[in-house]
């Protein structure tokens, strides 16, 4: 009603000059990752992780696997369980998380996958 009959102000509170310039969005996280996962000891596993980094077009730098330790699974299946930690290469966080989403869907994912950032001394640690 308040438009029909004219009684109505400018949209944003202020009429269009008077607004200011929107902050622009957040850059992206860009860098170098820690990931760490804890997945079952069995044969493919460390092919499967690395296939699902590269659909996300992420390398990885080095990659670390420590003995088997027994573990009880949620689902009441005992095995063995190898915790991994892998460096990537400098990469987008979205596609370090769209990857870990990837790996922890892997029938092998014992833990959801932990991701962290590895702070550097040098060089921007976001794009713009």
């Amino acid at each position: 009603m308040d438009i029909l009959s004219g009684r109505c102000g400018p949209a944003f509170g202020k009429v269009v000059r008077d607004l200011l310039p929107a902050p622009r969005a957040a850059p992206e996280e860009y860098g170098r990752f820690y990931m760490r996962l804890l997945v079952a000891d069995r044969p493919g596993v460390i092919a499967a992780v690395s296939d699902r980094l590269g659909r996300e077009k992420i390398s990885i730098e080095s990659i670390l696997q420590t003995p088997a330790r027994d573990l009880s699974r949620d689902d009441g299946r005992d095995e063995g369980a190898v915790p991994i930690v892998l460096t990537t290469q400098p990469c987008a966080r979205a596609s370090l998380e769209a990857a870990a989403a990837q790996i922890q869907s892997l029938e092998a994912a014992i833990a959801a996958p932990r991701i962290m950032p590895i702070e550097e001394t040098h060089g921007p640690r976001f794009r713009s």
